[in-house]
């Protein structure tokens, strides 16, 4: 029972379903991992492998059925869906969109730095820059508003 049960309930459910006869309750799944862990992993790669297969089957346009031990095989429309979703998922194929940037002849892209080196400044002069900057662009005022945020704080 849990190796049919591995790859559709979660071992907490199938854990209840197995009742000890002592208890007349539902084992945990601690125990049933102890003394399951073989049906678990093997119920769990034959669902895996069931799943995969039906995918498989949708995507390329086949129907599989087994009755009374035969296998029926029909054509059917192929699933872009299942075609999708196996190309992503199995084969690695992706939709994002790389964008590779590079310098002259697919060299590397240099930058000309420009600007002040402040390292070579006085504190007097940092002193004096910052004043100026301050007054070229002011710090926005926070002021408190009500709705304004998980603390009430907002900016204008």
């Amino acid at each position: 029972m849990v190796r049919q049960l591995a790859g559709v309930l979660a071992e907490e459910t199938i854990a209840r379903l197995i009742i000890n006869p002592r208890t007349d309750r539902g084992i945990s799944p601690v125990t049933l991992r102890e003394h399951f862990r073989d049906d678990i992993d093997q119920g769990f790669a034959q669902s895996q492998a069931t799943i995969g297969r039906t995918l498989y089957l949708q995507a390329v346009g086949r129907l599989q059925v087994i009755v009374n031990g035969r296998t029926i095989s029909r054509a059917i429309k192929p699933s872009i869906s299942a075609l999708i979703y196996y190309t992503k998922a199995r084969m690695g194929w992706s939709e994002k969109a790389v964008l590779e940037l590079t310098g002259p002849d697919g060299g590397p892209i240099y930058t000309k730095e420009e600007g002040i080196d402040l390292r070579k400044l006085t504190i007097n002069q940092l002193t004096q820059l910052d004043t100026i900057l301050q007054l070229a662009a002011p710090e926005p005022e926070y002021t408190t508003k009500p709705n304004g945020g998980a603390n009430g704080a907002g900016l204008t």
